[in-house]
């Protein structure tokens, strides 16, 4: 038996650790971050309805699309201000247990002359239904640009998971 060349060592040696690369990369991918069935990352399209925190009367409705990434942060767009006046929400969201999650986001405001007005922070309670929708009931609140609160808004939504076919 002669012994095998150097050529042939190292291509096996890649091969073994190319293997060994995407078995546990593979491994990284299919564990989930939580409980199977349990998933919010992903595009959300939700429809909202703002509604006065006191007494529930319906104020407006709209619909904004939500991201939450891996890692617990959350992206918002919401239809209903002029991009010049409002930015996109920037979060974070977690884990409560079980379907039960929870978000919180900022977005600034700006006056019609470009000047800052203040912000609007969002506190969401996220329920992921075995439909594989979302249910949301939250408590916005705005500041102005002193950072004292002026108003508080409070929607409940509905999302669907947004795929690039709907």
């Amino acid at each position: 038996r002669s012994k095998p060349s150097g050529a042939l060592k190292y291509a096996a040696t890649a091969i073994f650790v190319a293997l060994a690369i995407s078995a546990s990369a593979v491994t990284a991918q299919e564990t989930p971050v939580y409980p199977d069935g349990n998933k919010i990352e992903g595009v959300w399209d939700a429809q909202l309805t703002y509604r006065n925190c006191t007494t529930g009367a319906v104020l407006f409705t709209g619909q904004s699309l939500v991201a939450y990434a891996r890692g617990g942060v959350v992206t918002t767009i919401t239809q209903g201000a002029a991009p010049s006046l409002r930015y996109p929400g920037l979060g974070v969201w977690r884990h409560v247990v079980g379907h039960e999650y929870q978000s919180t986001f900022k977005e600034f405001r700006y006056n019609p002359d470009g000047t800052f007005a203040g912000k609007i922070v969002a506190v969401v309670n996220i329920t992921h239904e075995l439909d594989d929708t979302l249910t949301t009931s939250a408590v916005g609140r705005f500041y102005d640009a002193a950072g004292q609160v002026t108003g508080t808004v409070c929607p409940t939504g509905v999302g669907t998971r947004f795929t690039g076919d709907n």
